[in-house]
């Protein structure tokens, strides 16, 4: 329910040179998981927190069920409400 640990420790050392990391630089915030959660909710804590380490989150996106959703030969996302659901976070981060 929590941040992977790789991430988190680089986050952890990328946060001692700069606590700004972001540089309020404008993001899309993503997750995914194996189940129906898509990863939730973490994706809401880092939603969450990022401001404080100057993100401008203009979206998040989250992918459930990953192993069905996503076809790693072609490399995209086969679930079209999924797909949708990303291209409009896309968008609200160009847009």
């Amino acid at each position: 329910g929590s941040y992977v640990a790789a991430y988190k420790s680089l986050f952890d050392w990328m946060t001692r040179i700069e606590g700004k990391v972001f540089a309020n630089k404008p993001m899309v915030i993503m997750a995914t998981s194996p189940g129906k959660g898509g990863a939730g909710r973490i994706l809401d804590l880092a939603e969450t927190a990022a401001p404080s380490f100057g993100a401008v989150v203009k979206a998040k996106f989250s992918l459930p069920y990953f192993d069905d959703y996503f076809d790693e030969d072609a490399g995209k996302i086969t679930d079209p409400a999924c797909s949708a659901s990303l291209a409009e976070a896309l968008k609200a981060l160009v847009g």
